[in-house]
C-alpha cells in the first residue's frame, strides 16, 4: 500500500487518472456528505463497498484502489465499516481470505486469487494526496495503518525541469 504526496505538482493527478484502477475521490465524497448533504454516510460507505468490492474482482482480475485524496486531510477512520476495513490500508493484514470473510468477494473470486495469487498483488490500495511530505504530517491519524505505507515524495523540480 503506497503513499504518493505529488508536492502541488498536476502532473501526478493527471498521471493516475489515466490509470485503470477503481477511483474513489475523497473530496468529492466530503462534499457530498458534510457540505451539500446530499448523501448519508450510510449511503457513502455501501459506494465505498461497492468500489472496493469493483477492485477486488475485475472480471476475475483485481484492479488498484486510488483514494485521490487532492488537498484534503480525508479522515478515513471515520468511514471505515466492514464493508470497508481499515485493514484495506495494510499490506500485512489485507488478504484474500479478509476479503472474502468480509463478505466482500464471492467463493469463485476468492478461489481464482488463491490458485493464481499474483492476480491479487494487482490490488493495491494507492493514495495520492497533493501534500509534500511537510502537509503529510496532517495525515498520521487520518489514514488507518499509516505508518506501514510506503511514501512517495514527488520532487517538484523533477517533473517541472527547474
Amino acid at each position: 500500500m503506497v503513499l504518493v504526496l505529488a508536492s502541488d505538482v498536476p502532473a501526478v493527478e493527471a498521471y493516475f487518472s489515466y490509470q485503470m484502477g477503481v477511483v474513489i475521490d475523497c473530496k468529492q465524497l466530503l462534499g457530498e456528505v458534510f457540505i451539500r448533504r446530499r448523501t448519508s454516510m450510510e449511503q457513502a460507505q455501501q459506494e465505498l463497498k461497492a468500489s472496493l468490492m469493483q477492485a477486488l474482482d475485475s472480471h476475475n482480475f483485481c484492479k488498484p484502489l486510488h483514494l485521490r485524496m487532492a488537498g484534503t486531510a480525508f479522515d478515513w477512520h471515520g468511514f471505515c465499516f466492514e464493508g470497508f476495513p481499515a485493514e484495506v490500508f495494510s499490506g500485512t493484514r489485507w488478504t484474500v481470505q479478509e476479503a472474502f470473510v468480509r463478505g466482500l468477494m464471492d467463493e469463485s473470486q476468492r478461489m481464482t486469487l488463491e490458485l493464481d495469487p499474483a492476480r491479487f498483488k494487482d490490488f493495491q490500495t494507492v493514495i495520492t494526496s497533493t501534500f509534500d511530505l511537510e502537509g503529510a504530517s496532517h495525515l498520521t491519524d487520518k489514514i488507518p495503518y499509516f505508518s506501514e505505507l510506503a511514501t512517495l515524495v514527488i520532487d517538484p523540480a523533477s517533473i517541472d525541469g527547474e
